[in-house]
């Protein structure tokens, strides 16, 4: 009989981590061999099923990786960026795939990311949803086919959410901004507070909303002479980011090596 898949949960505790960890679980799909959280956490220890209001699962809260004891095959991050590179690191020293939905990353992280590629098997992405990476796939491409749009972005998350804009926005921006073969960094407005001349027609405005319980909107307005075209999604739960996890650790269990993103997934 197959061995099931062994996952990890790197950020157990939060929000998204806790949904991994509760489908994984309840799933039966893959085995949870770790949940891991900062070593300060106050629910280290604990049971996770418990903590997830799910019954026991036998398995408690660690506070290090080093706690694992049954070797992973994967591991699921969602943390911030430097408890992200460490998990990295430690991915490489094990030989365990790593998966991260972690947002935040500044060059030289990302740069690290996509290297430790050449060691072990990498998936990054701003965001996890199949929906919005079928977004950016149509983002670049209407943006070629629109090059006289003024384009502007607006991002809407819950009241709890640090960075902004959120990498997702980030990235379609990115997307655009090569698709039309300019640098992200020169044409990117991020709001327009105290910005008192005219729209530049290379602009890519990003906008960002913190409010209640959002769980993620992206809009991305294509504006043309006498019309505008405008396309979004909506997350209406955490499950369609935790559905995309699912996706997205059958997927790197096909590879021992190199950097993917969820597009990649696509293509399979």
């Amino acid at each position: 009989m197959k061995e099931k898949t062994k996952i990890v949960v790197y950020g157990a505790a939060g929000r998204m981590g806790g949904n991994v960890v509760r489908e994984v679980i309840k799933g039966g799909k893959f085995e949870l061999s770790g949940a891991v959280e900062a070593s300060d956490h106050s629910k280290i220890g604990e049971d996770m099923g418990s903590l997830l209001g799910i019954g026991e699962a036998g398995l408690m809260l660690a506070g290090s990786l080093s706690e694992v004891k049954t070797h992973p095959d994967v591991l699921v991050d969602f943390t911030n960026p430097k408890a992200a590179i460490r998990a990295l690191d430690w991915c490489v020293e094990n030989k365990t795939r790593f998966i991260t939905g972690t947002t935040g990353f500044d060059e030289e992280e990302l740069t690290g990311i996509e290297d430790a590629g050449n060691k072990i098997a990498v998936l990054r992405s701003s965001n996890m949803s199949i929906g919005v990476n079928v977004l950016f796939e149509l983002s670049g491409k209407l943006a070629k086919m629109l090059p006289e749009a003024d384009i502007e972005i607006l991002e809407k998350h819950h009241r709890n959410k640090v960075d902004s804009p959120s990498g997702t926005a980030l990235q379609l921006g990115k997307i655009i901004a090569e698709s039309r073969g300019d640098e992200f960094q020169k044409v990117a407005v991020f709001g327009r507070h105290g910005k008192a001349e005219k729209r530049d027609s290379k602009e890519i405005g990003i906008h960002s909303i913190r409010a209640g319980e959002i769980i993620g909107d992206h809009s991305i307005m294509f504006s043309l002479p006498y019309e505008n075209l405008v396309v979004s999604h909506q997350a209406l739960s955490r499950n369609a980011f935790t559905y995309g996890v699912m996706k997205a650790i059958e997927f790197i269990m096909s590879r021992t090596v190199g950097y993917y993103t969820m597009s990649n997934i696509f293509d399979d």
